[in-house]
C-alpha cells in the first residue's frame, strides 16, 4: 500500500471523479486494473487526492487544465502575428455578416 494513501486526504468515487474530471466508470476501471490505488471501507472505495493527481496528471506539453488561460494565450499569439485587414476586406466581411463587422 502506498504511503500516499495514508498521508493524503481521501475522496469517495463521486468526489474523485469530480476532482479528476473523469467519469466514475474511469475511476473504477483504474482501481480494478491496479493503476489507481484505493482503500476500501466496507463496499466503498476511497482514493488519495495525491494518487488522483499522479495518475491523471497531464502529459508534458499538454494543456495545463486551465483551458481558458491556454486558449486566451493562443488567441493573443495568433492576433499579434496576423496582418491587419484592409478597408476592402473589412467592407467585404461587413457585407457577409450583415453589418456586424465594424472597423
Amino acid at each position: 500500500m502506498s504511503t500516499n494513501l495514508l498521508e493524503s486526504p481521501r475522496l469517495d468515487l463521486q468526489s474523485a471523479a469530480k476532482h479528476s474530471r473523469r467519469s466514475i466508470g474511469t475511476i473504477r476501471r483504474r482501481i480494478y486494473d491496479g493503476s489507481l490505488p484505493s482503500v476500501k471501507d466496507g463496499n466503498k472505495h476511497f482514493i488519495a487526492v495525491s494518487e488522483l493527481d499522479r495518475v491523471f496528471a497531464p502529459a508534458p506539453g499538454a494543456p495545463t487544465g486551465h483551458l481558458d488561460d491556454d486558449l486566451e494565450a493562443a488567441i493573443a499569439e495568433v492576433v499579434s502575428r496576423a496582418p491587419k485587414f484592409t478597408p476592402a476586406q473589412i467592407a467585404r466581411l461587413s457585407a457577409i455578416f450583415n453589418g456586424c463587422v465594424q472597423p
